[in-house]
C-alpha cells in the first residue's frame, strides 16, 4: 500500500469521525437550544413562580420519597424514554395508591392525585437532574405541572404547561407511565 492511500485512509477516518463528534454535539446543542426557546416562548406564562415554591416546599416536608408509593411497574429506578432524564423514579401520593388499590375502572385519577418524577442521567446517579410534578389539586380539578431543574431552579409551574399537555394529552388522564385501574395485578 503506498503512502499516499494511507495518508488517504487516515484522512477519511479522521474526516469521518470529526464528522461525528460534530453532529452529536450540534444535535446536544440543538436540543439545549430548543428547551431555552420553548422555555423563553412558552415559559412567561408558565411560571408561576409563588405557586411552585410553595409545591416543592410541600414536597420537601412530605419527604416524598419515603411517604409516596411506587406506581405499579415502577419498582425502583427504570430507563426512560422521555425529557425528564434517562432514568427516572417514580413515586404517587395516598390518593392514588387507594385508587389503584380499590381497582374500581375510573376515567380520570381523583381529585388530590399526585405524581412525582426524578429524572436522573443514570441508573447509579446521586445528583438529579430533574424533579416533576404531576398534582390535581383539589381546588381547581385539573392538572398542575411544575419541573425543577439541578439545584431545584424552577423551570415551569402551571396549569396548560403546553410543554406539558402536548406530550401528555396522549396519556389517560394525561398520566403516561401506567394506566388508570383496573390494573392487572400480577400475583
Amino acid at each position: 500500500m503506498s503512502s499516499r492511500s494511507s495518508f488517504v485512509r487516515l484522512r477519511s477516518t479522521l474526516l469521518e469521525v470529526c464528522c461525528r463528534s460534530m453532529v452529536q454535539r450540534l444535535r446536544g446543542c440543538a436540543l439545549s437550544i430548543g428547551v431555552a426557546a420553548a422555555t423563553l416562548l412558552t415559559g412567561a406564562c408558565d411560571r408561576d413562580v409563588d405557586a411552585g415554591a410553595a409545591l416543592l416546599q410541600e414536597l420537601e416536608s412530605a419527604d416524598y420519597r419515603n411517604s409516596y408509593k411506587r406506581p405499579p411497574g415502577w419498582g425502583r429506578r427504570l430507563r426512560g424514554d422521555s425529557p425528564h432524564g434517562s432514568w427516572v423514579d417514580i413515586y404517587i401520593n395516598d390518593v392514588m395508591v387507594d385508587a389503584i388499590a380499590d381497582n374500581v375502572p375510573l376515567d380520570t385519577w381523583p381529585v388530590g392525585s399526585r405524581v412525582v418524577i426524578e429524572g436522573w442521567a443514570n441508573e447509579g446517579s446521586e445528583i438529579r437532574e430533574f424533579l416533576l410534578v404531576m398534582s390535581k389539586p383539589v381546588a381547581t380539578d385539573t392538572w398542575y405541572w411544575a419541573e425543577w431543574g439541578v439545584e431545584d431552579v424552577l423551570v415551569y409551574a402551571g396549569e396548560a404547561v403546553v410543554h406539558c399537555t402536548n406530550c401528555h394529552d396522549v396519556g389517560e388522564d394525561r398520566v403516561r407511565a401506567f394506566d388508570l385501574p383496573p390494573i392487572a395485578m400480577t400475583p
